[in-house]
């Protein structure tokens, strides 16, 4: 059976840095707090959410790429593939990033992750569509939250541990 370890960003009471370590999957998200601390030193996938505000920052400076997590990582996974699968947008087109939720970012991400010898992966369009249907209200209809690049990538890893 594979362990895989699912690192959220919140703070840690505890130190849990060998436990996830010697997972045989580590996977974190974003700006993985604590990366090299109590969260342990290993990532093998790191989600990073493609859409909105979030990755125009990280493509306007340096500072992000240059993170330990990111050196570190082998494999990049963006959760939300481009309807079109074309860009919506470039980041240096980009404006307040406020005022652009919903611009997905995923062809230029991919571009600049690829050059920094990244493997890097889109998923499915249908496996979005299935974890909103997933945090739907008890009555059926959607919430107006969108899955957390946290929620994605577990229900990723639930759903392809349970194919294999």
């Amino acid at each position: 059976m594979t362990k895989i370890a699912i690192v959220g960003n919140a703070p840690f009471k505890i130190d849990l840095a060998d436990d996830i370590d010697e997972a045989d999957i580590v996977v974190r998200f974003n700006n993985a707090h604590g990366f090299g601390q109590d969260r342990g030193a290993r990532v093998d996938d790191l989600f990073l959410v493609n859409c909105g505000g979030q990755p125009l920052e990280w493509m306007r400076t340096q500072d992000f790429w240059d993170q330990p997590h990111v050196i570190a990582t082998p494999k990049v996974t963006l959760p939300i593939a481009s309807q079109s699968g074309h860009e919506f947008a470039t980041w240096e087109k980009a404006g307040n990033p406020t005022e652009i939720d919903g611009v997905n970012f995923e062809n230029e991400l991919r571009t600049k992750l690829e050059r920094m010898g990244k493997v890097v992966q889109t998923l499915p369009r249908q496996t979005y569509s299935k974890a909103c249907r997933t945090v739907a209200n008890p009555d059926g209809r959607f919430t107006s939250a969108e899955p957390s690049t946290g929620f994605l990538a577990t229900f990723h890893y639930l759903n392809t541990a349970r194919q294999d």
